[in-house]
């Protein structure tokens, strides 16, 4: 009979089992960390047609995004030389859940952590002193001992199920103190940099919250310097700087309002005449609306036709309308408001003028629409505005004196720009929408500060270079990679942007745009943060014979093509001389 000696385990022995498979899984987990850290940085998951390491982890095992991230910062910080796929022997007795609760730690906490502690002991070391008090009160206040301010803490970026706490607790706030945000809506809620300063004044030293989640009364505390989460069975989560609570403020303003909203909608109709009023408006003609004949044939140009369209419009979207003012804009949501029978002061509140989150982008975004509309002319595509406008419906038009170019406008513009981009790359992903808005607007002025800087500043005339004798397309491939030993036809300092230009005989030329920025280096032997080498990359290709400089753009391809194309010309002619 066979021997089961699982069966005849003591208790100590059991622990022992159970430590020693725990060991093996966080052996495991670094490997699969360093190898998913592998795929993402060599972007081999394009191959399978995916766009991200994320889509294909859990495409192909079934890994969560939050559980990608967590493996690969696991294999980051705990492997040999943090880039291999073996544990680092300072960790090897340390199971899968320990090496979970110590990934955030500060190096100075982390050398208190043993194999043997238990994963509640290794909380005790990450929660501060003041924290563990606070878990033994019942008041919903903190009081001066409990804020640990001198304290210093390794702030985490959360993660996606991370966010999800911050928004509940964002709605909480929002449904508690609604009223007096409204009062200062620009720095209680836009403002990012300022709200977290007004809420701590207004809270005083009542910063302890409960809020519901899925399982249970989540509680968020908001000390001076950060905040921390707890969830729905009251363990840590984790501290964040006050600026993702801001975020997530301003990002639930408007899922609370379109909420609200709906609720509102459903109500009887004889308890909410202004919904009515918001329904039955969707399709009625702007004609119904008293605008003057300026704004009523702006908007009519523009397309817009019903009400519903026109609520349904933000002021960015609005503002930035061929020959719009700000005076118009205030005029169209007046008779808005008239209209659907809301109260001036109560303009804020209309349910369907949900409020754009970050008043800088809107003022940038207008600055950029004016300076549209003031130095390019545009062809209406209807009909021209009603002449017979008499004069005192005419708005009075008023104007900024500058001494300053319209290149030079540009670049104040840009790299105004630039640093909104910086400081958004800092806490959102490149997808976000922000982001993305934020690069259009970079992009867009850096092109005309290219243009307007070929205007005032023509460069001058490049001599034509003899080019030498391309036998075959890898040789045309090679003489363009080394577009770097051509001449600098333009080099822009302010954004770090470079055009090396070469001539050639037939009286086109190859310009190469390229950008100064960090580019990841693949052959490093090193962490990943350190991989980024600042230097010139990013190329563009550009073969130009007059027109517009944009409308050149090729790529590599089309340049290797044309050298072809030119070299097979001359020597047909050379035969036939």
């Amino acid at each position: 009979m066979e021997d089961k000696w699982y069966l005849q385990m003591n208790y100590q022995e059991t622990k022992n089992i159970i430590r020693d498979n725990l060991a093996n899984m966080s052996r495991t987990f670094i490997a699969i960390g360093y190898y998913l850290r592998q795929i993402r940085d060599t972007e081999g998951y394009k191959e399978d047609g995916y766009e991200s390491i994320w889509e294909f982890a859990e495409e192909q095992y079934g890994i969560k995004r939050s559980t990608t991230s967590r493996w690969m910062s696991m294999n980051e910080k705990f492997s040999e030389n943090g880039n291999s796929p073996i544990l680092a022997e300072r960790y090897v007795n340390f199971g899968k859940s320990q090496l979970q609760e110590i990934l955030y730690l500060d190096d100075e906490k982390l050398e208190e952590v043993t194999p043997e502690m238990t994963v509640k002991e290794i909380r005790e070391i990450k929660q501060p002193e003041s924290d563990k008090a606070n878990e033994f009160k019942e008041t919903e206040g903190l009081s001066e001992e409990s804020n640990p301010k001198d304290t210093e803490h390794a702030l985490k970026i959360p993660d996606p199920e991370e966010k999800e706490y911050l928004d509940m607790a964002a709605r909480h706030l929002i449904a508690v103190y609604h009223d007096w945000m409204l009062e200062d809506f620009a720095n209680r809620v836009l403002q990012v940099k300022k709200s977290p300063g007004e809420l701590k004044e207004k809270l005083g030293m009542d910063r302890t919250f409960h809020f519901s989640v899925d399982k249970g009364a989540a509680h968020i505390n908001l000390f001076d310097d950060y905040i921390q989460l707890w969830d729905g069975q009251s363990e840590y989560v984790g501290d964040y700087d006050w600026f993702y609570l801001a975020a997530a403020i301003q990002n639930m303003w408007n899922v609370v309002a379109m909420e609200e909203s709906r609720v509102a909608g459903e109500e009887p109709v004889q308890d909410n005449h202004e919904n009515d009023a918001l329904l039955e408006s969707k399709d009625t003609l702007i004609d119904e609306l008293d605008l003057s004949v300026r704004t009523y044939n702006i908007l009519k140009r523009a397309g817009v036709d019903t009400i519903g369209e026109l609520q349904d419009m933000s002021d960015e979207q609005l503002i930035v309308i061929r020959d719009m003012s700000r005076k118009c804009l205030d005029e169209i949501h007046e008779e808005l408001n008239r209209y659907l029978g809301i109260d001036e002061g109560d303009s804020d509140k209309r349910v369907d003028n949900f409020i754009e989150i970050n008043e800088d982008s809107n003022a940038l975004v207008e600055e950029c629409a004016t300076s549209h509309t003031d130095t390019l002319e545009m062809e209406s595509e209807s009909e021209p505005e009603n002449n017979s406008v008499n004069a005192d419906e005419q708005e009075e038009r008023f104007e900024e004196i500058s001494e300053l170019s319209d290149l030079e406008l540009a670049k104040e513009m840009l790299d105004k720009a630039n640093g909104m981009l910086a400081d958004f790359i800092k806490f959102y992903t490149d997808s976000d929408k922000r982001v993305r808005k934020q690069k259009i607007t970079v992009a867009a002025l850096a092109g005309y500060v290219c243009d307007a800087d070929l205007i005032e500043n023509p460069p001058s005339e490049l001599e034509c270079l003899e080019l030498p004798l391309l036998k075959n397309n890898d040789q045309r491939k090679n003489f363009i990679d080394s577009y770097m030993n051509w001449p600098i036809w333009i080099e822009t300092k302010e954004t770090g942007e470079r055009y090396y230009r070469y001539n050639l005989p037939d009286g086109y030329a190859m310009v190469v745009k390229v950008y100064y920025h960090r580019c990841f280096h693949y052959e490093m032997k090193c962490k990943r943060e350190d991989r980024y080498v600042p230097r010139y990359g990013s190329e563009e290709y550009y073969l130009m014979k007059g027109g517009y400089f944009k409308d050149c753009l090729m790529n590599k391809s089309a340049l290797v093509e044309h050298l072809k194309i030119m070299q097979k010309e001359d020597k047909n002619a050379e035969g036939r001389g």
